[in-house]
């Protein structure tokens, strides 16, 4: 077996770091701060009330952060959602002037952490029963496609032709389809990761993160990954981390 980080890694490109924060509250991600409180780290959670990529800041509504303003202006936050994190520090700008409030505005990090926090076992599917994918883009333009490498929170995907101006890294695909080797349809909304196109072949390589899909669809995903392993003598199994 392999390893692999590629879910696992810093980033300091602004554009992307906007996105990122924005995903996250768009799709109710859990969010919390981190402080250190008499040589103890402790943790609350907080709700953010708003992500303004315009003007790189966020807002949170959170009576520990208003209590601890006066001494604290650099706050460690974690984003999660499911076995995906986000880690960063961000600067305090103000808290409400009204008293009845328990709001602060925060600027965006310059730098993130993104990962996975759990390892999640990732098949090669091409020597394995075919899975049709159906992605509906933004303007509701439909791509169709093949998974070549699955795992329970992403997969790759192969399209014919060149989409790389079409699905670019860090769009939704709001509308991800795959049909499984059962015949059932997995729903599911999607985050490109990155993208490919093979000159040689004429295919492009999507990478996908799943961000959101029912219990069902995951145990789907989950029962169709555990079958593969039991069957996977000439299956390429790696892990995700």
């Amino acid at each position: 077996m392999s390893f692999s980080t590629e879910f696992d890694r810093e980033i300091s490109d602004s554009k992307e770091i906007g996105e990122l924060l924005q995903m996250a509250f768009l799709h109710g991600w859990k969010f919390s701060c981190m402080q250190l409180v008499r040589n103890h780290l402790t943790s609350d959670d907080v709700t953010v009330l708003d992500v303004n990529v315009h003007d790189r800041e966020f807002i949170v509504d959170s009576d520990v952060l208003v209590a601890s303003s006066e001494r604290t202006r650099v706050v460690a936050f974690r984003a999660q959602s499911g076995g995906l994190s986000l880690i960063f520090k961000a600067t305090l700008e103000g808290t409400s002037k009204d008293p009845s409030a328990c709001e602060c505005k925060f600027r965006f990090p310059q730098f993130l952490r993104f990962s996975q926090l759990r390892k999640a076992v990732r098949i090669n599917m091409l020597d394995q029963p075919a899975i049709p994918v159906t992605l509906y883009a933004d303007r509701g333009e439909q791509f169709q496609g093949r998974v070549i490498d699955l795992s329970a929170t992403g997969a790759k995907i192969q399209i014919l032709g060149d989409v790389s101006s079409k699905l670019e890294p860090m769009q939704l695909i709001e509308d991800c389809q795959l049909i499984l080797p059962n015949n059932r349809t997995v729903d599911l909304k999607a985050q490109v990761r990155g993208n490919f196109f093979d000159t040689s072949s004429g295919v492009s390589y999507l990478r996908c993160e799943f961000v959101e899909m029912g219990e069902t669809d995951e145990s789907e995903l989950q029962k169709l990954i555990s079958a593969a392993l039991m069957h996977g003598g000439a299956t390429d199994i790696s892990m995700a981390s």
